[in-house]
């Protein structure tokens, strides 16, 4: 009989956790909609940012917008949801990738002259696996010229 009470109480506590988890979501809920409520009449009341130039965080957010993630592509808007704080991004690789370029963010970079090396010859005198390396060091030259006109 003692094993039905362990499990009774068991059961009662799991629901006890149960709801009180519950009602945490709810209030999580009810507290994000009062938050975006709020951002949303700041905005409202907020004169346009068209007369300001634009600052990091813009940058930030249109470059996020260009670029392809490797797994996901390219991200959308949700991405860029703001995190509890209001400083950070709700997305963990978006956070992550505001906090590199925090850290080490470069507004301009310098521009950097890049000199190609020479491209490889044919040689028929020499053995077939050189002649094939030296085809595939032009086609990368060649990928390169093509991807960046300007070298």
């Amino acid at each position: 009989m003692s094993k039905v009470i362990q499990t009774v109480e068991e059961l009662d506590a799991v629901l006890h956790w149960r709801n009180k988890h519950a009602v945490a979501i709810k209030e999580r809920d009810a507290l994000q909609q009062r938050l975006t409520a709020a951002d949303e009449q700041i905005d409202l009341l907020s004169p346009p940012h068209t007369e300001q130039p634009e600052g990091k965080r813009e940058r930030f957010e249109k470059w996020v917008m260009a670029t392809k993630h490797p797994v996901y592509g390219f991200l959308d808007g949700r991405s860029l949801a703001r995190g509890d704080d209001r400083t950070g991004y709700a997305d963990e690789y978006v956070q992550g990738l505001w906090v590199a370029y925090l850290a080490f963010g470069v507004e301009h970079p310098a521009p950097v002259a890049v000199v190609l090396p020479e491209r490889k010859t044919w040689d028929g005198l020499r053995a077939t696996a050189c002649n094939l390396k030296g085809e595939a060091w032009n086609a990368c030259l060649d990928e390169l010229k093509r991807l960046n006109p300007s070298l």
